[in-house]
């Protein structure tokens, strides 16, 4: 599954060394893609679709970028006092998903700033209604 991260362009993508902005989602294995996340999160996620519904919202609303662990790109979307978070690393020009989950703010501050999206108004996305989720009612 190819997902293009909407919300930057290929400049900025460029700019934020993220490649062209293009991100993979991949089947993966015990330490990256689907398979790490459904087995690593089975309180969030029980489908495939989970993964990818999950991960294409967090990188269409996400409201800043750190930097995680071994310096990994991390898109995060908040939503009142849950955190959606989706971990990347660099794979040729693109970025491959290496895990997607909620976290606490603490552990969040131990991240880096790299961006900050000034304005999200408009829209709150939908999201999944299954437990574990976090939920959003279109404005």
């Amino acid at each position: 599954v190819v997902l293009k991260v909407k919300a930057l362009s290929t400049k900025k993508a460029k700019e934020l060394d993220l490649g062209n902005g293009n991100v993979v989602l991949k089947a993966g294995n015990k330490a990256y893609g689907i398979e790490h996340i459904l087995n690593d999160h089975p309180d969030m996620f029980n489908t495939r679709e989970d993964v990818i519904k999950f991960t294409r919202d967090v990188l269409e609303n996400f409201s800043e970028i750190r930097r995680g662990k071994k310096n990994r790109p991390v898109f995060v979307k908040r939503v009142n006092s849950t955190i959606a978070v989706v971990e990347f690393e660099k794979s040729s020009n693109s970025l491959r998903v290496v895990t997607a989950y909620t976290i606490k703010p603490h552990k969040l501050e131990e991240m880096p700033l790299v961006y900050s999206r000034a304005n999200l108004s408009g829209t709150h996305p939908t999201l999944l209604r299954a437990p574990g989720f976090l939920h959003t009612h279109p404005v």
